[in-house]
């Protein structure tokens, strides 16, 4: 997940506008149904109120999740950063560092010469790691990978296995798996799963404290150097910001008694804002794949 690019003020704009455009629409369907201006005011302001104190409480709510979200998100992306950085055989050792801070595995040691890369125990029962680690995100683990590994674990009597990697799994892996796992159970850890035993383990390449508040600095100011097509076009949630303003406007255009200039300005204003809707919708629609990715 990423931040809210907008700024405290882009939100409140985006609540009052849809406050305002809630208010026009109560009004007018009260008026219609009342044939009373006054009390068609009354209970519109009155409606507006409340659903105000609502989403504020609410947007109080989801403020402190997402900040919460933003850092478990960034403390994670870093961690993996770190591990990528390493050569094989220091993340080996991380990752034997890992597994012996998590409950139920005992006598976790390197593996000399076996094509394996960690041997121990969980919960009593022996198990081999083989671990693989991907300097590109996008990279996968491959069945060819996952053979040779299950090969190893066969030549040394194991039939348990844990494949730990800072990448993926392609799909041929996961059937592999189902495939052979009334001879071999094999756990796949996969980049989100480690990070999260990293943390459970309080690993030293899990940013937390000062740390983590010197990336979170780091990546707000990268963020922060957009270009206009980002601040105005790259943020999904810009698009009902630039609805509302154009249905604000079009209700404008439809109620004023100005002249044709000011009618004129309203409707190309509502349509402006339509186009830019549209335009922010299609450039943030997913490509193909991508809904797919962890």
């Amino acid at each position: 997940m990423r931040k809210d690019p907008r700024s405290k003020l882009a939100r409140w704009v985006d609540i009052y506008l849809g406050g305002v455009l809630l208010w026009i629409l109560s009004f007018l369907v009260l008026r219609a149904r009342t044939g009373d201006g006054f009390w068609a005011l009354l209970l519109s302001s009155g409606l507006v109120v409340a659903a105000y104190w609502i989403v504020r409480h609410r947007e109080k709510k989801r403020k402190e999740l997402r900040e919460r979200n933003y850092r478990l998100w960034i403390a994670g992306k870093k961690c993996i950063e770190n591990m990528r950085l390493l050569e094989r055989g220091l993340f080996c050792h991380l990752v034997g560092d890992i597994l012996r801070n998590l409950d139920g595995f005992e006598k976790i040691q390197p593996a000399q010469g076996t094509g394996l890369d960690l041997t121990g125990y969980y919960r009593g029962v022996p198990v081999a790691v083989w671990c693989a680690n991907l300097r590109d995100e996008e990279e996968m683990v491959s069945s060819t990978e996952l053979r040779n590994f299950v090969g190893a674990m066969a030549v040394e009597g194991y039939r348990n296995g844990i494949l730990v990697t800072t990448g993926g799994f392609s799909p041929e892996v996961y059937k592999t798996v189902k495939k052979i796992r009334n001879r071999y159970r094999i756990t796949l850890v996969d980049q989100n799963k480690l990070v999260e035993w990293a943390a459970t383990a309080r690993s030293e390449v899990y940013p937390t404290g000062e740390a983590l508040e010197r990336v979170l600095e780091t990546e707000i100011e990268t963020e922060a150097k957009s270009s206009w097509l980002d601040l105005f076009l790259a943020d999904p949630r810009k698009a009902s910001s630039y609805l509302k303003v154009g249905l604000i406007l079009f209700l404008f255009w439809l109620l004023s008694g100005q002249g044709l200039a000011f009618k004129s300005f309203y409707l190309i204003g509502a349509f402006a804002n339509f186009f830019l809707s549209a335009a922010v919708w299609v450039i943030n629609w997913p490509l193909e794949g991508e809904g797919n990715k962890k």
